[in-house]
């Protein structure tokens, strides 16, 4: 082999090795850029995924919250109405309250005192039997003064009187229990202030009912009457100033609430 030759071997040599680097390089970069492609695709699809499911649970939480937020609408309205309705029924209430304890301060008190009695001693017999009809006299009674009426009228007179004051015994305290049942149905929608100040007023109303009473009491006590009367005093003032109390309670917690 001459040098020419040697020469030539040496060139296709040096030239396979090249043409073997860059084929080999070639599909080296090729196989790079096909795992590249394929990790992309799957990044793509797993982001996709991911996007989906939060989707979802966005979506989702959205439905929640939407119905959580009606519930709570719905609550807030009712609330609202019942507190519409509780001030309404105060406003009501209220003024009612202190209107049956007065009509039962008055019926209790005019039990007593000086009061303007009517004449009966030239009534008709006829006018009698009307007016004991109308406050509902027992038949005993009414036989006992009709009976009277013409040879005895004073007896007759006095037998009159005395039932009426009886029956208007029982009618201050139906006035009393009015006012206090009215007191307990309706306690829900008064303040506690109030409901203890109508309460102690009630229970001094009724203490003078008591005391008031038409039947005779027997005692051997000769103050007994002073000692009452002297009682019946401190009630009646007590009662004045728990009147007062009530209304300017009631006056201030109505006018109270106007002003929210």
């Amino acid at each position: 082999m001459n040098g020419m030759d040697y020469l030539f071997i040496t060139l296709i040599n040096v030239a396979l090795s090249v043409l073997t680097f860059f084929i080999a390089g070639f599909f080296r970069q090729k196989g790079r850029n096909l795992a590249t492609k394929t990790d992309i695709g799957e990044i793509t699809k797993k982001q996709e995924e991911v996007k989906t499911t939060f989707q979802k649970e966005i979506n989702k939480q959205k439905a929640e919250l939407s119905e959580k937020l009606e519930e709570l609408k719905y609550r807030q309205n009712i609330l609202l109405k019942d507190y519409e309705l509780y001030v309404t029924k105060r406003h009501e209430y209220y003024p009612e309250l202190y209107k049956q304890i007065l009509v039962s301060i008055g019926k209790i008190t005019g039990l007593r005192g000086s009061r303007k009695s009517p004449i009966y001693t030239n009534a008709d017999i006829e006018d009698i039997k009307s007016l004991m009809e109308f406050k509902n006299f027992t038949n005993l009674d009414r036989k006992l003064i009709e009976e009277n009426w013409k040879d005895n009228r004073q007896k007759a007179i006095n037998i009159l009187e005395n039932r009426l004051r009886k029956i208007e015994y029982n009618e201050a305290e139906i006035s009393y229990l009015e006012a206090n049942n009215f007191r307990l149905l309706n306690i829900l929608f008064f303040s506690d202030t109030v409901s203890s100040i109508s309460q102690k007023l009630l229970d001094v109303i009724r203490e003078l009912w008591i005391n008031y009473s038409p039947e005779e009491v027997p005692t051997r006590d000769p103050d007994y009457i002073p000692k009452m009367d002297k009682k019946n005093k401190q009630l009646k003032k007590d009662i004045q100033d728990l009147k007062e109390q009530l209304f300017n309670q009631l006056k201030a917690e109505l006018q109270k609430k106007k002003e929210e």
